[in-house]
C-alpha cells in the first residue's frame, strides 16, 4: 500500500485550479462568430482564389478536393476535369459541403497551452446539390 501525503494532493488540486482557470480563459476568448449576412459572406467567397469541395461516396467514403470556381448571383461555379474520382462520385450523390476560407492565420490564447491554438479566418460553408452544366456557352462565361 502506499501512502500519499498531503503536500501531493496540494500540488494536484493547484494543477486542477491552473488548468480551470487556463480553460476559462481559452473558452471565453477563441470563440466562432457567425455572420449570416449575404453581403459579408460573397465578399468571402469572392476573396477566395479556391474552394473545397466535401462528397460523400455511396458507400460514405469522404472525399474532399481542393477546386477553381466562380461565382455569380449566388450560384457556385466548380472547375474540373471531365472525368476522375470526383464526377464519379457526383455522378452518384450529387449532395456536396463546399467551404471557402480567406488567409488563415495561426493564432494562441496562451504560447503554453497547445489546446489554444487555432487558425483565425473568414470562412463560408455551403451545402447543396451540384448540376452538371453541358451548354458549352454557358460553361465559357464561368
Amino acid at each position: 500500500m502506499t501512502i500519499i501525503n498531503s503536500n501531493f494532493w496540494s500540488v494536484i488540486s493547484f494543477c486542477i485550479l491552473l488548468f480551470r482557470f487556463i480553460y476559462n480563459i481559452i473558452v471565453k476568448k477563441i470563440r466562432t462568430l457567425v455572420h449570416t449576412e449575404r453581403e459579408e459572406m460573397e465578399h468571402a467567397i469572392r476573396a477566395c482564389k479556391i474552394c473545397y469541395v466535401g462528397m460523400a461516396d455511396t458507400d460514405g467514403t469522404p472525399y474532399v478536393v481542393p477546386m477553381n470556381f466562380g461565382y455569380e448571383e449566388g450560384v457556385v461555379y466548380l472547375h474540373s476535369a471531365q472525368e476522375g474520382r470526383s464526377i464519379t462520385i457526383l455522378e452518384r450523390n450529387s449532395r456536396v459541403c463546399i467551404t471557402f476560407c480567406t488567409d488563415p492565420a495561426l493564432a494562441y490564447q496562451h504560447p503554453q497551452v497547445a489546446c489554444s491554438y487555432r487558425m483565425r479566418s473568414v470562412s463560408v460553408i455551403g451545402w447543396g446539390r451540384v448540376e452538371f452544366e453541358e451548354d458549352m456557352d454557358k460553361k465559357g462565361t464561368c
